[in-house]
């Protein structure tokens, strides 16, 4: 009877107080608990280990040091040439001391042709002075520029042997500076002093009174080329003259330009 009344006041004063009591039988107490303590959610969950900064600046170094290399190796060095610069080098060694091949040949023919009726390959010029006063010289200007000459004319009055002639033709200098220009390398300067049609009034060239003339060919023979320079053996025939009359010959010479290419510089009669 006892045992049941203290039973009865026990479960009161457990249900009084709210706690539990978890009993354990002998064998439970040495048996590993199967219960898995949560953590918190306050607690901070586990991280992965961030580098030390040590390691960002040893990465940082190397990452400079693979920029720095980098750039190092872009840099230019004065003293080293690059493949184009070799490819533009010989490409101009080519040139100035190239073999003397047919198309060679065929583009000095046809500079030769272009201006040989003025007959200017039997005188004798340079770059400051030219036979006959320049006429051969101008005269090559104006089969420069063919069907252009008249073209390029302009009109003032000229006085010749105490007559006024109105209207006389001119071309104007620049436009025949030019033109010799592409072909010979003599000065604007030294043109109007070697060409004696030069008028500085009108800044440029009357045209001859008359025309016609006596019309040539010149025939290459021979010719050497070295740093940049052509030497042509030439004989030149007049259109009058027979198979039996004796050829002129003369020594021609031209220079080569990036910017103009072949251009003659002189001319002797030998």
């Amino acid at each position: 009877m006892k045992k049941r009344i203290w039973a009865a006041v026990f479960t009161v004063i457990m249900l009084t107080t709210g706690c539990t009591i978890r009993m354990e039988s002998p064998a439970e107490e040495n048996r590993p608990s199967s219960v898995i303590e949560m953590p918190s959610s306050s607690a901070p969950e586990d991280e992965p280990e961030s580098s030390s900064p040590s390691s960002e600046v040893e990465a940082s170094n190397s990452s400079e040091s693979n920029s720095s290399s980098v750039v190092i190796n872009n840099q230019e060095d004065p003293n080293t040439y690059s493949s184009s610069d070799s490819t533009e080098s010989d490409s101009t060694d080519a040139v100035l001391n190239q073999d003397i091949t047919p198309e060679l040949m065929a583009l000095f023919t046809e500079k030769i042709n272009k201006i040989a009726p003025s007959n200017i390959f039997a005188s004798n010029f340079d770059d400051s002075n030219s036979d006959e006063d320049g006429y051969y010289l101008y005269t090559a200007g104006c089969y420069i520029l063919g069907d252009n000459l008249e073209s390029t004319y302009q009109y003032a009055v000229r006085t010749l042997q105490n007559q006024n002639f109105y209207d006389y033709p001119f071309t104007p200098a620049r436009i025949m500076d030019q033109a010799l220009q592409e072909y010979f390398k003599i000065p604007s300067d030294n043109l109007h002093d070697m060409i004696e049609n030069y008028d500085p009034e009108i800044d440029g060239y009357w045209a001859p009174m008359g025309g016609g003339g006596i019309s040539s060919t010149t025939t290459i023979i021979d010719c050497n080329i070295k740093n940049g320079i052509a030497i042509l053996s030439c004989e030149t025939r007049t259109a009058a003259s027979s198979e039996n009359d004796p050829a002129t010959s003369s020594t021609v010479t031209l220079e080569y330009s990036e910017e103009y290419g072949w251009r003659f510089l002189s001319c002797s009669v030998l």
